[in-house]
């Protein structure tokens, strides 16, 4: 026996990680080492620490400068070198799997939804403006007398110190008048001196605004409305360059106008802002693709997770999970739902967003920063990136093919159990592909070829998100099976995947191959 082979028996004894999987991508066996007497070999995993990064560099565009890879910081760029070092006595073909940290990056329509700043007055905050009579802390709301152009210039010059211009915060604060306390929400900004309120004007658009937009057919003044095919976009900004030629940048006009939707007639507010030379539609609620649903937490939501009309900290999101299950029973895998949320920061009201999504029961939030494992074959030529796909197939995966005979296959070739066929000679009861003569279709010349066209019609039912590359490297499938003739043997089986799902499609490469 090779002293190799002994140090192989040696090594799975240790518990050093040998699997029972070693086979790596194709295309390196021809730059094997294939030596006599000693080789280190091993198949092994490892996991980045916050040192190994910075091992990588601590620079911009390193690893170690925020401690992963990213699509500008890619892992193919570093591990291989990196590898070389930690490992540089292992021999040809040993494989490790290495797992690391990913940033993928946020979610777009989250950070536009943030980025519409948001603050609801409390009481302490009217009491900070002046307690005394006439001063909004005296009843802690604004009134007729009691105006916030008097107090919130000041007021947000305090609460937001670093603000830049252009900055647009959504004020909300109570306003009483005629006996009334009403929910007021404004727009302030700030234009690099001092703060205003940012709403030019609250306009309900009247027949003859509509008709200065065009009279003629799919034009507003048609029927004095927008409707789905006479979309506001096309006509309001012109319509606003003219109404309000004297604006300034930041400045936003609160419209109300008519919108026919093919089947009633609708009211629509929506605010429009200038930026300094063009108008568009200025939305303050959250924007979500389509696919997801979006779910405001109201005051009794906060309630019932215990809080006090909002959370008391941004990590207080971690109850949403158990929130969706409650109030979401009838969900099904795989739907996704943003949920809008207030909190508190550095006692500043402040509106964010989470993206959950329904995976095997629970709600999992998305995450800008995942793990990811790589796999890393040592060649003649050093440590290469192989996104080979190993798998074992099990009863479930053999009773995939019998289902497709089954489907799709004219003849009698199912067994009374519904659990094998004949035709291309698999039997799930004992996870296994017969290929003594005899055991499947005569049309195939020998059992390899059975295993083959087998294989073929069962990989992209298993892997219908399967990709052709990872990072440029052909990714190859390379299956285990076992093969029954008498006795029970595994073998491997290697296919390419040619074109990425959702309807993968494979091409041979080679194998059965005695494992």
């Amino acid at each position: 026996m090779k002293f190799s082979n002994i140090l192989y028996a040696f090594i799975a004894f240790c518990g050093l990680g040998l699997l029972a999987s070693c086979e790596v991508n194709n295309e390196f066996y021809d730059q094997l080492d294939e030596k006599d007497g000693f080789q280190f070999v091993i198949d092994t995993s490892y996991t980045l620490t916050s040192d190994d990064y910075d091992a990588m560099g601590k620079e911009s565009g390193q690893p170690g400068k925020y401690n992963n890879f990213s699509e500008d910081i890619v892992a193919t760029e570093f591990l291989p070198s990196f590898l070389n070092d930690k490992y540089p006595t292992l021999d040809v073909p040993s494989t490790i799997k290495v797992t690391y940290d990913y940033y993928r990056g946020g979610i777009d329509y989250i950070k536009d939804y943030e980025n519409l700043n948001y603050y609801q007055l409390t009481d302490a905050d009217y009491d900070s403006m002046g307690t005394a009579s006439g001063q909004p802390g005296k009843y802690n709301n604004f009134a007729y007398n009691v105006l916030p152009e008097d107090y919130l210039p000041d007021f947000l010059a305090g609460v937001y110190p670093n603000a830049s211009s252009g900055f647009v915060v959504e004020v909300n604060f109570k306003y009483y008048s005629d006996y009334v306390t009403s929910i007021v929400s404004q727009y302030w900004a700030f234009n690099g001196t001092i703060w205003a309120n940012a709403a030019l004007d609250s306009r309900t658009l009247s027949t003859a605004d509509y008709d200065s937009m065009g009279t003629a057919k799919d034009e507003p003044g048609e029927y004095n409305n927008f409707a789905y095919d006479v979309d506001p976009a096309d006509f309001l900004p012109a319509f606003l360059l003219v109404e309000y030629p004297n604006a300034v940048a930041n400045e936003l006009v609160d419209l109300t106008y008519k919108f026919y939707t093919g089947t009633e007639t609708l009211t629509v507010k929506e605010f429009y802002s200038f930026d300094g030379s063009s108008w568009s539609a200025y939305s303050a609620d959250i924007e979500v693709p389509v696919g997801i649903s979006k779910y405001a937490l109201s005051v009794d939501d906060y309630a019932e997770m215990g809080f006090d009309e909002m959370f008391a900290k941004v990590d207080n999101k971690e109850l949403l999970p158990i929130f969706l299950a409650q109030n979401k029973p009838y969900a099904q895998e795989g739907d996704k739902v943003a949920v809008t949320f207030k909190y508190l920061k550095s006692k500043v009201i402040k509106r964010s967003a989470a993206e959950f999504t329904l995976t095997e029961g629970i709600w999992v939030e998305y995450q800008s920063t995942i793990a990811k494992t790589d796999q890393y074959v040592r060649s003649t030529a050093g440590w290469v990136f192989d996104p080979s796909v190993l798998y074992t197939m099990g009863e479930e995966d053999y009773q995939m093919i019998v289902d497709y005979v089954k489907n799709n296959i004219e003849g009698d070739y199912i067994n009374t159990y519904g659990t094998g066929e004949s035709y291309y000679g698999v039997d799930a009861h004992y996870k296994e592909f017969a290929i003594a003569d005899g055991k499947f279709d005569a049309s195939f010349a020998t059992w390899q070829d059975a295993v083959k066209a087998g294989v073929a019609v069962y990989l992209p039912l298993k892997f219908s998100s399967a990709v052709a590359q990872v990072d440029g490297v052909d990714v190859n499938y390379i299956i285990t099976f076992a093969g029954y003739a008498g006795s029970m043997v595994d073998y491997t089986i290697t296919f390419k995947c040619t074109k990425s799902g959702p309807s993968p499609e494979f091409e041979y490469v080679e194998g059965p191959t005695l494992k």
